[in-house]
């Protein structure tokens, strides 16, 4: 079982999407603590030059985590739209 640990920017845009979102995010983030990178269910991508970052497609949004398996964490770093999610990485 893995632990789920939110930025501050992904807390404030949790507190700012509409409720269809949340429930899908929320929906999302169960799956992430059983199954850290579920393939079968997301598009997901490791970012390039990043070593243990990955990207998970949501519609037009876009979940950018972190994965730490030596200590079942995983950490929301940027949740956003596909236009504004891969600045400041």
């Amino acid at each position: 079982m893995y632990s789920i640990f939110l930025s501050k920017q992904a807390k404030k845009f949790l507190s700012t999407c509409d409720d269809n979102l949340r429930k899908r995010l929320d929906e999302l983030f169960e799956l992430l603590m059983e199954d850290p990178l579920p393939l079968h269910n997301y598009d997901i991508a490791k970012i390039k030059g990043l070593e243990k970052t990955y990207r998970i497609r949501l519609g037009a949004i876009r979940i950018i985590i972190e994965l730490i398996p030596k200590t079942n964490e995983i950490f929301i770093l940027k949740i956003d739209k596909r236009a504004k999610i891969y600045r400041d990485l």
